[in-house]
């Protein structure tokens, strides 16, 4: 089951503007634009470091390509990662209050130090509730391509702006099939708009451990 969970975190982390946050939204980078985001979350049993970067083509302005790579040690043992994702909108990214978008993911992740990759597929729906606020809810599977093992993983997210172009709040739970369930609750500060985000976050059981991590991140886009 922590494997279920870690590739939830896995499947979530190439996002646009979803940084740290294992529940994905249904945006895509702009077309012809880039980002790279970077995060290190750290507990008390050892510490994961991911780097992000993500690219829309201008001919498939629908289209988003990003990577993974991730290292971490845990409870003293050492692993790293390489995970890509294409991440697909169907719906128009909600621009006013009542609207929907709608995307789907789909990619691998390949651990270093094991012979079995990762293959995860995700949906997300983003509903503007309000001018300010929106929700964002993911459903998706992740397993091993080499045998028949995996599961169901799920996340809702609320973001609230709190400053329109400078601060926003952001209050996730997620999970994957019927285990103990992550949490995590962060504040987004923009230092410069439309380019540079950072991210400051406090989580629960993100390993699917009882354990406490925080998180410091940022997004550039260029």
């Amino acid at each position: 089951m922590r494997f279920l969970v870690l590739a939830a975190l896995a499947a979530a982390c190439p996002a646009r503007a979803s940084g740290p946050y294992a529940t994905d939204d249904s945006f895509v980078t702009p077309a012809g634009e880039r980002q790279v985001e970077t995060w290190g979350s750290v507990t008390a049993g050892g510490h994961r470091v991911f780097f992000v970067p993500a690219f829309t083509p201008r001919a498939v302005p629908f289209l988003e390509f990003s990577a993974a790579l991730e290292t971490e040690r845990l409870s003293g043992a050492r692993d790293s990662a390489v995970g890509v994702q294409a991440k697909a909108r169907l719906l128009p990214e909600p621009a006013q209050a009542g609207a929907i978008g709608l995307s789907v993911a789909g990619g691998a992740r390949v651990p270093t130090r094991s012979e079995d990759t990762e293959a995860f597929a995700n949906a997300a729906l983003s509903w503007a509730a309000t001018g300010s606020t929106l929700v964002h809810l993911n459903l998706g599977w992740s397993g091993f391509i080499a045998r028949p093992e995996g599961g169901v993983t799920w996340g809702a997210r609320l973001e609230q702006t709190l400053r329109p172009e400078r601060l926003v709040l952001h209050a996730e739970l997620f999970g994957a099939g019927a285990g103990r369930p992550g949490m995590q609750l962060g504040l987004r500060p923009t230092l410069r708009p439309g380019n540079i985000d950072l991210e400051f976050v406090a989580g629960r059981n993100l390993g699917g451990e009882r354990a406490t991590w925080m998180t410091l991140g940022a997004a550039f886009r260029f």
